[in-house]
């Protein structure tokens, strides 16, 4: 089964979550008055799976083919403040890599291993467009830099590189569900990974 599949797969999952979850939320309505709202901290732990940033390479002919390919996928940490009911404002650093076994084209014998190391700093500006007490559903887009560190063997020696280009994550659905302490669920493309699952913990200022 190729990635293609599983990300139309893992996509349709969080369309049917989001469905059970306004369901959810909309049978738990009452006529109550709505309390007002109070501004919110929170941060977060993910990981996600196939990051945008790790695939883009440079193509160019080389004595040397890849037999081995390994990605760690993305680690995240975030801090955001949510200040309206429906708006909140997010600052992300995440880590990902990727390895790639070379061997030569001739021989078929081991060259080295190219390592690709990036790191990304991403501020977030976040849309809720449900906001319940245990379920929250949400887009999100986000555009920062990301630094690129690691070695290639173009040959048979490596070549070392640092560099830098733009970064993007943009999430059309995420799930969270919980209160103070919960876990999320997120459908997008960009540098935190096409499918990215985390949990976190919102507080605010009284919180004790």
């Amino acid at each position: 089964m190729g990635a293609g599949r599983y990300i139309r797969i893992a996509m349709l999952l969080l369309v049917l979550a989001a469905m059970a979850g306004t369901a959810f939320a909309g049978g738990r309505r009452d006529k109550r008055e709505r309390p007002p709202f109070t501004p919110q901290h929170e941060v977060r732990v993910s990981w996600g799976a196939w990051p945008f940033n790790v695939y883009i390479n440079m193509f160019y002919p080389r004595p040397t083919y890849v037999s081995k390919t390994g990605f760690s996928g993305a680690a995240t940490v975030s801090y955001g403040y949510q200040f309206r009911r429906w708006l909140s404002l997010h600052a992300n650093l995440s880590y990902s890599g990727l390895y790639e076994r070379r061997n030569m084209v001739d021989d078929d014998s081991y060259v080295g291993t190219d390592m690709r190391h990036v790191i990304t700093l991403l501020p977030t500006v976040r849309f809720t467009w449900l906001n319940h007490p245990d379920i929250r559903l949400y887009s999100s887009i986000g555009f920062g830099a990301a630094m690129y560190i690691g070695h290639s063997f173009r040959d048979v020696y490596p070549e070392h590189y640092m560099g830098y280009a733009p970064a993007l994550q943009i999430t059309p659905l995420g799930i969270a569900f919980g209160r103070r302490f919960f876990g999320y669920i997120e459908g997008g493309i960009g540098t935190h990974g096409c499918i990215v699952a985390g949990f976190g913990y919102r507080f605010n200022d009284t919180t004790k």
